[in-house]
């Protein structure tokens, strides 16, 4: 289940906030670049998010092991906290109200596990009183995605406010991610009372993945070639996003470097919720 968490947007507040003063003057009749055949550039900055992602873990012994483990499997349920999103694109009306959309945009998102498993205790054969484990099994990283969009936006034909600039609109788009990195942190083994820890990290290098994406929001057309529009998206995943990788876990000295043998961990990671954004939209 996802929880609400809100991103790091106080440079736009303060935007929003400065924005509170008279609009020009148009000298030109609201919404004329919805004609067909008009262009525009926009830009547009991640206001908020309620965005999580569900993931599967899975470690095990490589094949042909001569120390096979126990396989660990675990499903996680991550907050994905908007940090930073920006993007820029292009945007052609194909007829009256009705545009083709085409953008790029990067994200940078903080992570939270909720309820994190623990690592598996080290059992001490001599004192199993002090097998007890206090670290989480699977602590990610931050998380940076470059995404590509093609979509479409129609204008619903009701006008708002002064001069008519206010309008309501609807699309939707399909979204390309061709990577997901972030780092993790991977703790097989722990026992805080005996200071006995089986650690490693890795990187996810997450295969791509495509998402679909559903939006409403409200323009205002500022002047007679800005409009800005505040749009809420909400995002699906339509695959998944893999990653295989090695775990080489060493004990500290004096164990010999080599006495686990590497370890095989594949993670899945399916995301998908809701994002806020502000759009810039400059006529042409």
């Amino acid at each position: 289940m996802m929880k609400k968490r809100h991103s790091l947007a106080l440079g736009l507040l303060s935007l929003a906030q400065g924005a509170c003063v008279t609009p020009p003057p148009l000298e030109r009749p609201p919404w004329h670049g919805n004609a067909a055949g008009s262009q525009a550039w926009t830009g547009k900055l991640g206001l908020a998010t309620l965005y999580s992602a569900g993931s599967d873990l899975r470690i095990e012994s490589q094949p042909g092991s001569d120390s096979p483990i126990d396989p660990i499997a675990e499903e996680l349920e991550t907050e994905m906290i908007g940090r930073f999103g920006m993007g820029f694109g292009y945007q052609r009306f194909l007829a009256e109200d009705l545009a083709l959309s085409l953008s790029v945009e990067g994200r940078f998102t903080a992570t939270e596990v909720v309820d994190p498993p623990l690592a598996p205790p080290y059992v001490d054969p001599d004192d199993p009183s002090t097998s007890i484990s206090g670290t989480s099994l699977f602590e990610p990283g931050d998380v940076f995605q470059i995404q590509a969009s093609v979509g479409g936006r129609y204008w619903l034909p009701v006008q708002w406010g002064q001069q008519g600039r206010l309008r309501p609109f609807v699309g939707a788009d399909l979204n390309y991610i061709p990577a997901t990195n972030f780092d993790v942190v991977t703790t097989i083994l722990d026992n805080p009372a005996t200071g006995v820890s089986l650690q490693d990290s890795f990187e996810f290098r997450g295969s791509d993945y495509w998402t679909v994406g559903l939006c409403m929001g409200l323009s205002y057309q500022w002047s007679d070639e800005l409009v800005v529009s505040f749009t809420l998206f909400h995002e699906a995943a339509l695959n998944e996003s893999l990653s295989l990788n090695t775990l080489n876990v060493q004990l500290p000295p004096p164990s010999p470097p080599d006495l686990v043998p590497p370890l095989s961990s594949t993670t899945t990671v399916d995301a998908g919720g809701w994002i806020g954004f502000l759009t810039l939209s400059w006529g042409f």
